[in-house]
């Protein structure tokens, strides 16, 4: 070996180490890039890819019971929809004045009243209403099933919103 000769090895594992580093650099940017445009398509899309995020976004906080659904919300997930309304129950909206010849059912409980991860339409309470409104002898009734769950409530949470929000709808029963 002549001390002209370059050193080979040193040199190759030099540029073995650069390849590496370009492959995983150019891997990361690529991973990088993909989330972004993942996370712009469903921006755009209105979704909620993971749906135990959605409590940040549809919870707001309540004064006795410490939190309570976010009023008029329109929840779009990859998982299911969820639409509140004025009063911060689960479903269409509804008149606070109950009609003369109407039945008001309310529903208080937890995430098991709510409908974690049930679609819109498919909560229990729907499905009461609708059993209520099929049942022949009580068909030429109207009734009103009202969803007032709320994900991580109590019993005690429950009777604080009843008393402060929810008995000015006068509902005829109070399902817990």
């Amino acid at each position: 070996m002549n001390q002209d000769d370059p050193p080979t090895k040193p040199l190759a594992r030099r540029r073995r180490l650069f390849a590496i580093a370009s492959v995983t650099l150019g891997l990361v940017v690529s991973a990088l890039i993909a989330e972004f445009a993942l996370r712009v398509y469903v921006a755009s899309r209105g979704w909620t890819p993971n749906c135990y995020v959605t409590g940040m976004a549809f919870l707001v906080p309540h004064e006795q019971a410490g939190h309570t659904l976010r009023p008029n919300l329109r929840l779009r997930s990859s998982v299911y929809n969820v639409t509140t309304n004025a009063f911060g129950l689960r479903g269409p909206e509804i008149e606070a004045i109950k009609p003369d010849d109407t039945t008001r059912i309310l529903v208080l409980g937890g995430s098991s009243v709510f409908g974690y991860l049930v679609p819109d339409g498919q909560d229990s309470c729907v499905q009461l209403q609708a059993i209520l409104k099929q049942e022949s002898s009580l068909a030429e009734h109207d009734w009103q099933v009202l969803n007032a769950g709320v994900p991580g409530y109590n019993m005690t949470q429950c009777r604080l919103r009843y008393t402060s929000d929810l008995a000015a709808l006068k509902p005829d029963w109070v399902i817990l």
